[in-house]
C-alpha cells in the first residue's frame, strides 16, 4: 500500500537534521559563508546523506531553508564558495544563468566542454567511418566519441576488406 505524506511529513523524513544541525558542523567567515565541514565530492561541493545518497550540502541547505527545488531548476551560489551553505549566499536558477554567471564572473573553463560538435561524432558513425577515424579526425578519445554518440542507435560492425 502506498501512502501519502503531506510535504511537510515527506521533508522531515528524507531530511532527518535541520539546517541548525548543518549549521553546527560549520564555520562562518568574515565574507558570511557558512562553509559546511566535512567531505566533498569530486567538484568540490560539501554533501550530506540524505536517506542513505549523498546529496550536494548546499542544495539541502535550500531546502531546509526554502522547500523543494522545482523542476528544471538548480541551486546557484552568489558568493561562489562550493562548500557554503549560507541561504541568503544561494539561489534558484537555470543551466542558462548558471553558465552566464559562470562566464561573466570569469570561471568559465573551456578544456572542460567539447571541441567538437557531436552532430559530427553521429554523422560520422552512421556513415560506417571507423571509430579510430573518427577520434583521430576530430582529435578527441573513443571514449569521448562514445559519449558523444550517447544512445545513437548501433551499427553493423565494420568490416575491412
Amino acid at each position: 500500500m502506498n501512502r501519502k505524506y503531506a510535504p511537510e511529513k515527506r521533508a522531515r523524513m528524507l531530511y532527518p537534521f535541520s539546517l541548525e544541525d548543518m549549521f553546527a558542523r560549520s564555520v562562518r567567515t568574515e565574507s558570511g559563508c557558512i562553509e559546511l565541514q566535512g567531505s566533498t565530492n569530486q567538484k568540490g561541493y560539501t554533501r550530506v546523506f540524505v536517506a542513505g545518497r549523498p546529496t550536494p550540502g548546499h542544495r539541502a541547505a535550500y531546502i531546509l531553508a526554502n522547500g523543494a527545488i522545482p523542476e528544471g531548476k538548480l541551486i546557484m551560489h552568489k558568493c561562489d564558495n562550493r562548500v557554503c551553505i549560507n541561504p541568503e549566499h544561494l539561489c534558484l536558477g537555470t543551466d542558462l544563468e548558471n553558465m552566464r554567471d559562470c562566464i561573466n564572473k570569469g570561471r568559465f573553463n573551456a578544456r572542460s566542454y567539447p571541441k567538437h560538435n557531436p552532430a559530427d561524432v553521429v554523422r560520422m558513425y552512421l556513415a560506417n567511418i571507423p571509430i579510430k577515424d573518427i577520434a583521430a579526425a576530430l582529435g578527441i578519445s573513443k571514449t569521448t566519441l562514445y559519449t558523444s554518440l550517447g544512445d545513437t542507435p548501433r551499427r553493423e560492425p565494420h568490416h575491412r576488406s
